[in-house]
C-alpha cells in the first residue's frame, strides 16, 4: 500500500500553564481503487509502527477528516484528547450529590476516563486531591471544560501519552515519559530567543473574588488565575507556587533536526547529548530516509504576562473624555 506525506504536529499554548494538549497525524495514501476515499472510517484509529522497531510506535489516532484529489487520499487524525469534546456526564457522581457532598476529584476524572476511553488519568504533581466539585460545576459542561478548569488550577496542560493514558503534566514538574531524552546528532543551528522567570502568582477565587498574591519581589514573570479551586482554604495555591516558584521558561528553536524518535510536546530532546531541553511545539515528518524535527520552545510576550496593581486596574476602568471604559465614552 504506497503512503507517504507523514506529519505529525503537536503544540502547547504559553508556557504550558493551562489547558488540553491534541496532537495531529497526517498522512497520503495512493488510492486509484478508491477504496478509501469512500470507506466509513467513523472513530477508526490508525498509529505509525516501524516495522523493524527501530523507534518506538506512534500514539494511536483517530481518523476526523479525509479528502481526495487525484487519487492521493490524505487523512487527518487526532489524539485521544480529541475525544473530551463529549458532554459530560455526572450520573456516576449522584451517589455524592443525593448526600449532599462534593465529588472528589478522583471520582470526577474517573468519569471522564470511562467516557473517553483514557486508559488511567493522572498528574505529574501534586494538588488533585484538594479538588472537590458540586454537581453546579459538572452541569451542561464537555469533559474538556472539566480537564481544562483542572489545568488551570493546577497550572498545567494535559496531554495524551504513547500509551492512551492521560497526564497533567505541570509547569515546574513536567511529565516523565519514561523514555530517555530523544537525541540529534544532525541538527540545524539552535537559535536562542531568552529565558523567564516565574516570580508571582496571583489566585482569584472566582466564587468569592478572594485574592492571594505569592511573590518573590523580584522583576519577572507573573501567572494569574480566576478559579474556583484556588484561594478556596484548601492550600492548592501554596502547593502550585512551591512548584512554579522561580521556573524558567527557556525559549529556544531549530528548523531541522534528525531523531531517532517520533517527538511530542511535553517531552525532551538533546542535541549531541549536551544537556536536554524541553519541547513545546513539535513537528515531525519521516519518509524512508529517516525522522525530522523542527520546533522547540515558542518565545513569550513579556507585556502579555505583565500585572496591573489594583490601582492601575482602577484607572484602567476609569470614565475619561474621549475614552472607552466598559462600553461607555463620553466626548
Amino acid at each position: 500500500m504506497p503512503f507517504g506525506n507523514i506529519k505529525f504536529t503537536q503544540n502547547i499554548d504559553g508556557f504550558g500553564e493551562k489547558g488540553i494538549s491534541i496532537g495531529t497525524f497526517e498522512f497520503d495514501i495512493y488510492d486509484d481503487s478508491g477504496a478509501y476515499g469512500m470507506a466509513l472510517l467513523s472513530n477508526v484509529t490508525v498509529r505509525l509502527v516501524e516495522k523493524n522497531s527501530r523507534c518506538l510506535s506512534s500514539k494511536t489516532y483517530y481518523i476526523a477528516e479525509r479528502s481526495v484529489t487525484n487519487d492521493i487520499c490524505h487523512f487527518t487524525a487526532y489524539d485521544i484528547m480529541s475525544q473530551t469534546e463529549a458532554e459530560f456526564d455526572a450520573s456516576p457522581l449522584d451517589i455524592f450529590f443525593l448526600r449532599g457532598e462534593k465529588a472528589p476529584c478522583g471520582n470526577v476524572l474517573d468519569a471522564i476516563k470511562n467516557q473517553c476511553g483514557f486508559g488511567n488519568m493522572s498528574s505529574s504533581a501534586e494538588g488533585l486531591d484538594t479538588f472537590r466539585f458540586t454537581k453546579e460545576m459538572l452541569a451542561n459542561k464537555s469533559c474538556a471544560d472539566i480537564m481544562e478548569m483542572i489545568s488551570e488550577a493546577m497550572c498545567g496542560v494535559w496531554i495524551a501519552d504513547r500509551y492512551g493514558n492521560a497526564v497533567l503534566s505541570c509547569l515546574g514538574e513536567d511529565y516523565d515519559t519514561g523514555v530517555l531524552p530523544i537525541n540529534s546528532a544532525e541538527y540545524s543551528r539552535i537559535d536562542r530567543h531568552g529565558r523567564q522567570k516565574i516570580t508571582k502568582f496571583i489566585c482569584t477565587n472566582s466564587d468569592t473574588d478572594e485574592t492571594k498574591i505569592l511573590q518573590t519581589g523580584e522583576y519577572g514573570t507573573v501567572i494569574e488565575v480566576k478559579s474556583p479551586f484556588l484561594a478556596a482554604g484548601t492550600g492548592l495555591e501554596n502547593i502550585v507556587w512551591n512548584r512554579i516558584n522561580g521556573y524558567i521558561y527557556n525559549s529556544w528553536s531549530c528548523s531541522k533536526a534528525v531523531v531517532n524518535e517520533i517527538v511530542g510536546a511535553s517531552e525532551k530532546i538533546s542535541f549531541d547529548g549536551k544537556g536536554t531541553l524541553h519541547v513545546n511545539s513539535s513537528k515531525i515528518s519521516a519518509d524512508s530516509s529517516g525522522i525530522y524535527f523542527s520546533g522547540g520552545t515558542k518565545p513569550m510576550d513579556d507585556e502579555q504576562w505583565n500585572y496591573d496593581d489594583y490601582e492601575q486596574r482602577q484607572i484602567n476602568r476609569r470614565v475619561a473624555y474621549d475614552t472607552t471604559a466598559g462600553n461607555i465614552q463620553i466626548s
